[in-house]
């Protein structure tokens, strides 16, 4: 992947989870604590892409063939 689509990627999640962050902290019909917000769903977001881009790389070993077979 090239590396301008990638960082394009990890950006769209950013986006993405900053605006369901602000979102759910300017809820103002309900008026209770909540532990996530605009800084945590950012981050879960990112992390998520992040572990999406890499798991082709983490588990090439699946598609190799097994020296059982």
């Amino acid at each position: 992947m090239d590396t301008a689509v990638a960082l394009g990627h990890l950006a769209t999640a950013l986006a993405i989870g900053l605006l369901l962050g602000v979102e759910r902290e300017h809820d103002t019909e309900h008026d209770s604590i909540r532990p996530a917000g605009s800084r945590t769903f950012p981050l879960i977001a990112l992390v998520g892409a992040v572990s999406a881009a890499l798991s082709p790389v983490a588990l090439g070993w699946l598609s190799e063939p097994s020296p059982l077979s």
